[in-house]
């Protein structure tokens, strides 16, 4: 019985940090993990994280990879669409498997000439709402 407690203790942790990393909210950004992966846009929908966000479903190399792209609102204001099909450099760190593929914990995303930046060079989100003062 104890072993059984100890296995869903684990269980419960690993599944609360998919969660922080499916929500955007990893405790850690290691920006010497990161990398650039050339990937084909499947999919934007919509998530609720806590606050309304999009999440892009991208193919990299064969393998579905889900990464929070902020709210449809910064995506405006940037000026920064996707649509199915296209080709888009995302530079990430892969945090791990996710229900809808492994979650890729983006920093920027490249289409074209243009860059939608997500996380500022020290790995913090720049999309999320600031908080009040």
């Amino acid at each position: 019985m104890r072993r059984l407690l100890t296995v869903l203790a684990i269980a419960s942790i690993t599944l609360s940090a998919m969660a922080q990393a499916v929500s955007g909210r990893l405790v850690e950004y290691d920006i010497k993990l990161e990398k650039a992966y050339r990937a084909t846009v499947l999919e934007v929908k919509d998530v609720n994280l806590g606050l309304p966000a999009l999440q892009l479903i991208s193919d990299i190399g064969g393998v579905r990879h889900v990464s929070v792209v902020g709210t449809a609102a910064y995506l405006k204001e940037k000026g920064f669409s996707f649509a199915w099909g296209e080709t888009v450099t995302i530079t990430g760190v892969v945090a791990g498997p996710v229900e809808e593929g492994v979650y890729l914990s983006a920093r920027e995303i490249k289409k074209g000439e243009a860059t939608l930046v997500l996380r500022d060079s020290a790995g913090k989100s720049v999309w999320l709402p600031k908080p009040p003062k």
